[in-house]
């Protein structure tokens, strides 16, 4: 697939890398922090790029999700992994092979722990 805009927010990516992700016209953005995404942005010259600074607030946040939830944003998830698996979790952000969010699962509903029943 091709999107009018790719949202790097975990700063491992670069435009390069990205490209071919891009719809004609599209735009990636980062937020910046890895130094090889600030040079992909500074350097490129292929694809319209940018930074922005992020500082998050619940107004924000609760936007987001109202979005999600009547289907205007689509958050698109690699893979799933249990929080006895954080370790493979990592190991998939580290591979530079995700495409989309990698989930750490951190409780299932009303499972048990250590005996007792809890929901999350």
């Amino acid at each position: 697939h091709q999107y009018d805009i790719v949202f790097d927010v975990t700063s491992f990516e670069t435009p390069a890398k990205c490209r071919s992700l891009l719809k004609p016209g599209g735009r990636f953005v980062s937020t910046g922090g890895y130094p090889g995404a600030v040079m992909g942005v500074l350097l490129n010259r292929r694809v319209d790029a940018q930074f922005v600074w992020v500082r998050s607030n619940t107004q924000d946040l609760q936007t987001l999700a109202r979005m999600v939830e009547q289907g205007q944003l689509k958050p698109i998830i690699d893979s799933r992994f249990p929080l006895a698996d954080a370790q493979g979790a990592y190991d998939r952000s580290r591979s530079g092979r995700a495409r989309g969010k990698i989930v750490i699962e951190v409780c299932e509903e009303n499972q048990e722990i250590a005996g007792v029943a809890r929901g999350c």
